[in-house]
């Protein structure tokens, strides 16, 4: 299930695909963390010698509040306090995105064959 991941001040940072089983955790108990590892990319350096530079682990420590709305409903919001490792989450569309993102991969994918083919 798509969820977005906000900073402590309530901005969003991304959207994430949580497990179902993650959310519903989260919907049962009043104040739930949930850890996340994250690896870092993988940076190449050139063949100089040197050490390769090693990825390090990072852990996004998730957290989900439960806030009262002023309709008087309830609403969970998911939050973290390691922005920039948050960043480093894998993303996920969200539902109006996913044919916009489709047709832009066709055209492109077309364009790529054409131009290798010569036909363009």
């Amino acid at each position: 299930m798509n969820a977005v991941i906000y900073t402590n001040d309530f901005e969003p940072i991304t959207v994430i695909d949580l497990p179902i089983e993650i959310i519903n955790q989260m919907k049962k108990e009043r104040f739930f963390r949930w850890r996340v590892p994250v690896m870092e990319p993988v940076r190449t350096t050139p063949h100089d010698g040197t050490e390769p530079i090693r990825p390090h682990l990072r852990i996004v420590c998730l957290h989900a509040e439960h806030v009262l709305r002023r309709c008087g409903n309830q609403a969970m919001v998911i939050m973290t306090n390691d922005e920039e490792s948050a960043l480093l989450l894998t993303s996920s569309c969200l539902p109006g995105q996913v044919t916009t993102f489709k047709d832009e991969f066709q055209k492109g994918f077309i364009s790529a064959i054409f131009k290798v083919l010569g036909a363009c």
